[in-house]
């Protein structure tokens, strides 16, 4: 048997695969886009912290985990366009794109930060917009 050189010059051997398997929600911000009425330039660092902090949060669920639960802080739901202040939905997307994903939105914490909206592929939440201030189904 030869033996492995390791001296200079040489090639190391590859390392191990370490067999990485996700098997929570990741996070796209593929398509997402920051314009009125969803600005957060106003808000502060603490909104931010709050928005990462519910990513890490999620993270550990799947996709089927987030929409089947019913936790009342999550309030993770499907979006009807024809029902919000967005009748034209996301917009900016694709007409395929559009015709193909169903929009969700999940709340960043109760009501003080307001939703996180976009849509999911498999386990991949395609994060488009934030609505720190409840716009796209405002009060009547």
């Amino acid at each position: 048997m030869a033996k492995e050189r390791t001296g200079r010059g040489s090639v190391p051997p590859e390392p191990p695969a370490r067999g990485l398997v996700h098997t929570g929600l990741s996070f796209s911000f593929k398509h997402f886009v920051h314009r009125a009425p969803f600005e957060i330039a106003e808000r502060g660092g603490e909104y931010l912290l709050a928005l990462l902090g519910r990513f890490r949060d999620l993270a550990g669920l799947t996709a089927l985990e987030l929409l089947t639960g019913r936790s009342k802080t999550l309030r993770c739901h499907r979006i009807v366009w024809a029902d919000t202040s967005q009748p034209d939905g996301f917009d900016h997307l694709n007409a395929t794109l559009r015709a193909e994903v169903e929009p969700y939105q999940f709340a960043i914490s109760a009501n003080e930060h307001g939703r996180v909206h976009g849509f999911f592929i498999d386990d991949v939440f395609y994060m488009v917009g934030l609505d720190p201030s409840h716009q796209l189904y405002p009060e009547k």
